[in-house]
């Protein structure tokens, strides 16, 4: 998970940042799964931008 959000472009990024990313990034393929396990109609699932 770490090499697809620190690539050449967001090499930049503080550690704490990416943490961020990385969690956001879990937490909205964790919740599509459930979704789909489940049966419920898709939804357009946007990470809140507060946190990063």
């Amino acid at each position: 998970m770490f090499t697809l959000v620190h690539i050449k472009i967001r090499n930049k990024l503080s550690y704490k940042r990416i943490e961020k990313l990385i969690y956001v990034h879990y937490n909205m393929h964790v919740r599509m799964q459930s979704a789909e396990l489940h049966n419920e109609p898709k939804q357009r699932l946007i990470p809140s931008t507060s946190i990063l």
